[in-house]
């Protein structure tokens, strides 16, 4: 086990999240863009 990350494990309930709470990934989404815009304007 080399190279650090996150388990599988992290992975699967954070898909299983996003798919039970859309709500979740449309706030990921907008803060997401707002953060590209920013970054490239700041």
């Amino acid at each position: 086990m080399g190279g650090g990350g996150n388990p599988p494990d992290f992975w699967a309930s954070l898909v299983l999240a996003i798919l039970c709470h859309r709500r979740v990934l449309i706030c990921v989404a907008v803060i997401g863009i707002a953060a590209g815009v920013y970054w490239r304007w700041a």
